[in-house]
């Protein structure tokens, strides 16, 4: 698809993943307290009808329409915008647990550019565990994201949709690429094992 590109890894690439997986492995990511159910929802679910399929104890509604809509178990680390003071912060996780993480996933993305000699710019970068999200876009990017999943899980791949709303599936595991969350819609499939994945992008 025009707009995505496919990253080469190369070993030194590869090494960083691993050590990122083991990071990850061994890193509380909690449940995000920042997003609703309603953000969760695929935006062509009808809430209100969800909401009584709910109160006549149907199926659970991840069972019928597969997607997540609980508060996902997700993480920012580097830099993030507070709208409250209108300036960029320290995320409370680099702020308790340091700037390691942080700075392993920015090893990666600038190496990633390197490489594959293209422009890559971040300042914060999004994890997420075991998330398999809705059709959305990163409306607050302000630069192309690196996306890449890691673990040990099967299934799991990306839909980006292009501008004429056509899906392309792409497998993440180990697999980087470089996109515009922001102009691309973008989803999540079901997947089996444990699925972790990193968004490098600047904010």
């Amino acid at each position: 698809m025009e707009g995505v590109i496919e990253l080469t890894i190369d070993a030194s690439a590869q090494l960083l993943m691993d050590d990122l997986t083991e990071i990850l492995k061994n890193t509380k990511i909690t449940k995000s307290n920042k997003r609703s159910k309603e953000t969760m929802l695929n935006q062509k679910i009808n809430y209100e009808k969800l909401e009584k399929l709910e109160k006549e104890n149907v199926l659970k509604p991840s069972e019928i329409f597969g997607r997540c809509i609980d508060k996902p178990c997700t993480m920012i680390v580097g830099t993030r915008f507070n709208y409250y003071k209108k300036q960029y912060v320290q995320t409370a996780h680099d702020r308790d647990y340091g700037t390691g993480l942080y700075n392993k996933l920015q090893e990666l993305t600038l190496h990633l550019g390197k490489t594959n000699n293209v422009d890559i710019s971040m300042n914060t970068a999004t994890i997420n565990k075991n998330f398999m999200c809705s059709k959305h876009k990163d409306r607050n990017n302000k630069s192309k994201s690196v996306l890449c999943g890691l673990g040990d899980y099967t299934k799991g791949e990306t839909i980006i949709y292009d501008s004429s709303d056509n899906p392309h599936t792409y497998n993440i595991n180990n697999k980087p690429i470089l996109f515009d969350g922001k102009d691309y819609y973008h989803e999540v499939l079901d997947f089996s094992g444990n699925r972790y994945s990193f968004v490098s992008y600047v904010i």
